[in-house]
């Protein structure tokens, strides 16, 4: 009876652990493929230009595990205007598996109000030689 306790909270431990991949809506997540050297950059979309609408704001929620780069930058044009939201993902030397990062976007003005909604975007990532 001794010897089960401690292997119960250890498999209890280890299913909370899972759970937290599993609570994600599975319809929001992108799975994407690459090589463990190659680094993926996902383009978020535009910044305001001109006044069109464009991310007003956007952070990691969820950071990924795994990583020597993952990280949102904004590229800048020749007129010094912020123009693109790109998301980077480099693997950690040697990881192979999966790992995934949650970023949530709000666009256009309505990211000023309190009640406006964000989007999730959620990338899973599977790693291989």
């Amino acid at each position: 009876m001794n010897r089960l306790i401690p292997i119960l909270l250890l498999t209890v431990g280890m299913l909370l652990v899972a759970c937290d991949y599993d609570t994600i809506q599975r319809d929001n997540i992108m799975q994407v493929e690459i090589a463990n050297d190659s680094e993926y950059q996902l383009n978020l979309g535009l910044q305001q230009i001109l006044g069109r609408p464009g991310i007003v704001e956007a952070h990691i929620s969820r950071q990924a595990d795994f990583f020597r780069i993952s990280k949102l930058t904004f590229e800048v044009t020749a007129l010094g205007v912020e123009d693109a939201l790109i998301y980077s993902y480099l693997a950690a030397q040697d990881f192979v598996g999966r790992d995934w990062v949650e970023i949530k976007v709000c666009r256009g003005a309505a990211c000023a109000d309190a009640n406006s909604s964000e989007e999730v975007v959620v990338i899973e990532f599977i790693v291989r030689n």
